[in-house]
C-alpha cells in the first residue's frame, strides 16, 4: 500500500483532513504542515532551493493555519511560493502522504511537524514564477523558494535526500526526504500513470 493510500485512509480514520488538522492545533504538539508535489506537463518534478542558511533542496510547503482546509492552503502555498494559480493546474489530489518529522521552529508547537502531501500537475505552458518577496528571509522564518528546477523523479529525489552542495544539511532535512517527499513523488509518479492511461481510453 503507497503512502498516497496509507494518507487517504488514515484521514478518513480521523474523521477527515480539515477535522484531523483542527485537532492538530488544539493538541500544540505538531504542526500541520502541508507540501506540494508539482509536475508539469512534461512530466518532469519541481524542486527548489531555500531560502534559508542551508539552501536546502525542497517542494513548497506551508503551515497549514487554524480553521484552512487542507487544499486552500496547497493552492496559497504554491501561489505564494512558486506563482502557481488554481487555474493553472490541470490535475490535484489531496491524501497523498502523511508523515512526521521531530522539532520545529515554530514554539506553538512542541514536537514537530506533521506533513500533509499533495499533487498538482499544471497545464501545458505553465510554469512556475518566483515572487520577488519569496527572495528576501521571511521574518517568521518559514521557507521560501530562490531558485527552481524541473527533473525527473528520481533525480528529485536524490537532491532531496542527499542534498548535494549543502554540507550543513541537518539529519532531519535528509530524513524528511527519504521519508515523506520522495515516496510521495513516486506514487504521484505512479498517479499520472494511471490518469494518462484512463484520458488514452477516453
Amino acid at each position: 500500500m503507497g503512502t498516497r493510500q496509507r494518507g487517504r485512509d488514515f484521514a478518513l480514520q480521523l474523521g477527515g483532513l480539515t477535522s484531523f488538522v483542527s485537532r492538530l492545533h488544539q493538541q500544540r504538539k505538531y504542526r500541520p504542515t502541508i507540501f506540494a508535489v508539482i509536475q508539469n506537463s512534461d512530466g518532469l518534478f519541481g524542486v527548489g532551493i531555500q531560502n534559508n542558511p542551508e539552501r536546502n533542496y525542497g517542494l513548497v510547503q506551508g503551515r497549514i493555519e487554524l480553521n484552512e482546509e487542507p487544499e486552500a492552503a496547497a493552492f496559497r502555498e504554491a501561489e505564494e511560493e512558486a506563482g502557481i494559480l488554481r487555474e493553472n493546474v490541470s490535475t490535484f489530489m489531496p491524501h497523498l502522504c502523511i508523515g512526521t518529522q521531530s522539532g520545529s521552529r515554530d514554539p506553538a508547537f512542541s514536537t514537530g511537524k506533521l506533513y500533509l502531501g499533495s499533487f498538482m500537475r499544471l497545464k501545458p505552458g505553465v510554469d512556475v514564477c518566483i515572487v520577488p518577496s519569496a527572495r528576501t528571509p521571511p521574518s517568521d522564518g518559514a521557507q521560501e523558494i530562490l531558485e527552481w528546477w524541473w527533473k525527473p523523479a528520481e533525480e528529485v529525489c536524490r537532491l532531496l535526500v542527499e542534498q548535494p552542495g549543502v554540507a550543513n544539511a541537518t539529519a532531519a532535512t535528509r530524513e524528511k526526504g527519504q521519508n515523506i517527499f520522495c515516496p510521495a513523488i513516486r506514487d504521484a509518479v505512479e498517479l499520472q500513470q494511471h490518469i494518462d492511461l484512463l484520458e488514452k481510453l477516453g
